[in-house]
């Protein structure tokens, strides 16, 4: 029996750089929804909206000099069962993960996420994104796609999501 995707009144679409998906070929459906809600993050401060409030705990994505700091609740990226050893292993397989960038000018390098941490009981975690990647995923001038997060976010698989993608 063929899954059809949710139908949602939510019409969030979410603007993304084709090439954070293109390159991503192993990452698990986990990591790739906690790279779409940076994405989220950063369409949200592009048009000058508030992040919705989750499980009571409202996500912050704050900058600082070099980096975003990023806080979410564990229910923003596993929706079925709370197994925590999921979010942990997610967490520490982005954080080993990295991002190559290359323009007529200048190659850098540096990884999705650093100082990724999660804690027990309260079901926050923290991490945090290079300036540098947040810049490419709010300032990207070609290539790029539309797509509705909700349904994103729903795709049981990290396959179906890049098919989506």
């Amino acid at each position: 029996m063929k899954k059809k995707l949710p139908i949602t009144k939510n019409k969030d679409v979410v603007v993304s750089w084709v090439y954070t998906w293109s390159k991503q070929q192993d990452m698990s459906i986990h990591e790739q929804r906690i790279v779409l809600r940076i994405l989220e993050a950063c369409q949200a401060e592009l048009k000058g909206v508030k992040l919705k409030d989750y499980a009571g705990t409202k996500r912050k994505f704050e900058h600082g000099l070099w980096d975003v700091d990023a806080q979410m609740h564990v229910s923003d990226v596993i929706f079925s069962g709370r197994d925590y050893n999921e979010i942990i292993a997610a967490l520490d397989s982005l954080a080993g993960r990295f991002f190559t960038y290359e323009d007529d000018e200048e190659w850098w390098k540096c990884g999705f996420i650093s100082n990724p941490k999660y804690k027990k009981r309260t079901g926050i975690i923290t991490f945090r994104v290079s300036n540098d990647l947040w810049d490419v995923f709010t300032k990207f001038a070609k290539g790029y796609r539309e797509f509705e997060l909700n349904k994103a976010l729903a795709l049981p698989t990290g396959y179906s999501l890049r098919f989506y993608m």
